[in-house]
């Protein structure tokens, strides 16, 4: 597994929360690239892991680490994906 990300807790330009991923071997001319951007740079975590069957899983989201979110009694945290 390869990952990175911050938990500064504050955005920033520090760390950039993006990560391209190439399909095949592009070059400067032509290929495929996904590219993923988090919005809050404050903290996240990005992780890429190939199984065994080498198929891709990719995550771009809130950092765990020290993550606390108070919700009122039948309170909502909603996760809204944008894009396919």
């Amino acid at each position: 597994m390869h990952s990175f990300g911050s938990i500064r807790g504050v955005s920033s330009h520090v760390h950039n929360p993006f990560a391209a991923i190439t399909m095949g071997v592009p070059n400067e001319d032509f290929g495929e690239v996904k590219g993923f951007a988090f919005v809050y740079s404050g903290n996240f975590l990005v992780e890429a892991e190939l199984n065994e069957t080498g198929r891709l899983r990719f995550n771009l989201g809130i950092h765990p680490m020290g993550l606390q979110w108070y919700l009122k009694p039948d309170g909502v945290f909603k996760w809204i994906v944008v894009g396919t």
